[in-house]
C-alpha cells in the first residue's frame, strides 16, 4: 500500500552509530541510561518550549547542554550531584565517566558526513583550575583549554565566539554576550555540535513548489515543499496517533525521522513525549513502506536561555549564588556558581540534506551580587506548519538526542 505523508508537525534527525564491542561492553547500562536522559530532557524541552513558544519554530540540543554538565558533576557537592546525575539519568560519577569515556570515541571518524563534537574551558588565570578539573576534562570530553582576561570582556566574548563560529562552521555566532562577563567569571565551559549529511535518496528540486499547510492556530499557509516517493521505514501508531518515516542519510548511521500526529492531537503528542518509552516504541513499529513524501524546506534558528529550562527540570542549585555547591574546579577553593547558562542552534533541510548546528555555554562565577544582562535573541528565518522535531542520535539500542526542532 502506497502511504502518503504530507509532513507538518515532528520531524526527527537521528543517528544509529556503531560502536565499538570493547569499549560498549564496558558500561552498556551506563550507556542506556545516559541515552534514556537525553531523549526524556529532549522531550521535557519540547514540551516546555511548545507551551512557552506557541507560534515560534525553535531547534535545540539536550545533548550540547548535558555534556557541559557532565563535566561538572565530579566538582560538585552531593545535593548538587544529585540533580545533575538526575538529569542525566546516571547513577553515579563511575558510571557518567565510564559512558562519557566511550561516548567522546565514538563520535569521531563518521564517513559521508561531517559530524563534530567539541568541548572547551576558557579560563581566568587570575584563578588557577585544579590539575584534576584539566585532566578529567581532557580525559572524559577530550576538552582543551585556554586562558582570556575577562576584564576586557568584549575581547573574551571574541576569543570564546570565534571558536564557537569556527566549530560551527558559522552557523552559530555571538554566543557569549560581553555583559555576561567580568573579572569575577571563573570560567567558561562551551560545547559545540555540528552535522552536515546528504540525503541518500536525495529530493528533485523540480518537485519543489508551493504547497499548502495548516498551522497549529489552522491559518493555511504556503511553504515551499519537497517531494519524493521512495521505500522508507514507516510506522503508524493509533494509540498515540501519530505517522512516523525514517529518511536515511548517505552515512546511514544518520536518519531524519518525521513524526505527523493526526489533526488535533498535537497536545497530547507533545506531552506523551516527555517519556522515552514513547519514542523508543515509535522506532520499534517502523517497518518499509513505500512513501510519498511531502517535506517543507526550512532554515530556523533559536536562543535559548538554559538556565530557564534546567530549572524546570528541577536543575536549580548550580544557579544559586549561595549554595556553595561546587568543590575541586580552582587550585584554590572559592564558592562558585553558574551566572549564565545559553544555548544557540540552527537547522536547515533542503533537497540535498541537513545541516545542523549547537551550541551552549555556562558561565562560573565567583559568588558575589549577581549580575544582569541582555541579550538579543534573533528573529527566527522562516515559519512552518505545526511542530517539527530534529535529532542526532548515537547508539545501537537507543537513541541519543542530539538536536530538536519544532515547527508552528
Amino acid at each position: 500500500m502506497l502511504k502518503c505523508l504530507l509532513f507538518f508537525v515532528l520531524i526527527v534527525i537521528y543517528v544509529h552509530s556503531e560502536c565499538e564491542g570493547s569499549e560498549e561492553e564496558k558500561c552498556p547500562e551506563g550507556k542506556a541510561h545516559l541515552d534514556r536522559g537525553t531523549i526524556a530532557l529532549s522531550g521535557q524541552f519540547l514540551y516546555q518550549l511548545s507551551q512557552s513558544r506557541p507560534n515560534d519554530n525553535f531547534v535545540t540540543s539536550a545533548t550540547s547542554i548535558l555534556t557541559p554538565l557532565a563535566q561538572l558533576v565530579p566538582f560538585t557537592e552531593k545535593s548538587v550531584s544529585k540533580q545533575l546525575l538526575t538529569v542525566l539519568n546516571l547513577c553515579s560519577e563511575d558510571e557518567l565517566k565510564c559512558v562519557y569515556l566511550q561516548e567522546t570515541a565514538s563520535y569521531k571518524n563518521q564517513d559521508q558526513v561531517e559530524f563534530e563534537i567539541a568541548t572547551k574551558y576558557f579560563a581566568n588565570e587570575n584563578y588557577p583550575l585544579s590539575d584534576k578539573f584539566k585532566e578529567e576534562s581532557k580525559k572524559y570530553f577530550d576538552a582543551s583549554g585556554q586562558n582570556v582576561d575577562f576584564s576586557h570582556s568584549a575581547q573574551a566574548a571574541d576569543i570564546i565566539n570565534g571558536w564557537v563560529a569556527n566549530k560551527t562552521h558559522d552557523r552559530i555566532k555571538n554566543l557569549v554576550s560581553p555583559d555576561s562577563l567580568d573579572a569575577s567569571t571563573v570560567a567558561v565551559l562551551v560545547n559545540a555540535i555540528y552535522f552536515l549529511g546528504n540525503w541518500k535518496y536525495q529530493f528533485n528540486p523540480k518537485n519543489t513548489q508551493k504547497r499548502d499547510f495548516t498551522q497549529r492556530n489552522k491559518k493555511v499557509v504556503q511553504l515551499d515543499t519537497m517531494y519524493q516517493e521512495h521505500t522508507f521505514k514507516y510506522a503508524q501508531d493509533s494509540d498515540l496517533k501519530i505517522k512516523a518515516l525514517v529518511m536515511p542519510y548517505k552515512n546511514q548511521n544518520f536518519s531524519f525521522l518525521g513524526i505527523l500526529p493526526e489533526e488535533d492531537a498535537f497536545v497530547s503528542t507533545v506531552s506523551a513525549l516527555r517519556n522515552p518509552d514513547t519514542f523508543i516504541n515509535i522506532t520499534k513499529k517502523l517497518r518499509y513502506e513505500k512513501v510519498q513524501v511531502y517535506l517543507p524546506k526550512m532554515t530556523i534558528n533559536t536562543y535559548m536561555n538554559m538556565e530557564e529550562m534546567l530549572r524546570k527540570v528541577n536543575v536549580t542549585e548550580i544557579f544559586d549564588p549561595n549554595s556553595n555547591g561546587f568543590k575541586g574546579i580552582l587550585k584554590n577553593n572559592k564558592p562558585l556558581y553558574i551566572s549564565s547558562a545559553v544555548q544557540k542552534a540552527f537547522m536547515k533541510v533542503d533537497e540535498t540534506g541537513t545541516e545542523a548546528a549547537a551550541a551552549t555555554e555556562l558561565t562560573i562565577e565567583i559568588r558575589a551580587i549577581r549580575r544582569s544582562f541582555t541579550q538579543i535573541i534573533p528573529s527566527y528565518s522562516t515559519y512552518y506548519t505545526r511542530l517539527l522535531l530534529c535529532f542526532v542520535v548515537s547508539s545501537q539500542v537507543l537513541l541519543k538526542l542530539l538536536f530538536l526542532v519544532s515547527q508552528q
